[in-house]
């Protein structure tokens, strides 16, 4: 089940960015594909977090909270490097 949703966010990912690089110019508008991402990354990534947290819990490491405090880290670095220069 989870490969099966990896593979289908891979593909929702690679159409809408697709869709950045080239327009779309069939019946379905770049705009559907954008709600559609939308509406299934949030899900997705909500439960791949429980998936990876409960992974962590089994083999009793911690690398998944490693990697969000990389997240943290680098996203305040950003906001500062942006902050600095405006």
């Amino acid at each position: 089940m989870r490969k099966k949703l990896k593979i289908l966010f891979y593909t929702l990912s690679a159409l809408f960015f697709y869709s950045w690089v080239i327009p779309i110019e069939i019946n379905i508008n770049s705009f559907y594909i954008k709600i559609a991402y939308l509406a299934y990354l949030i899900p997705y990534m909500i439960y791949e977090a429980i998936q990876l947290n409960n992974d962590d819990k089994n083999k009793g490491s911690y690398f998944f909270v490693n990697r969000l405090y990389l997240v943290i880290i680098c996203s305040v670095l950003l906001l500062l490097l942006i902050i600095l220069l405006k």
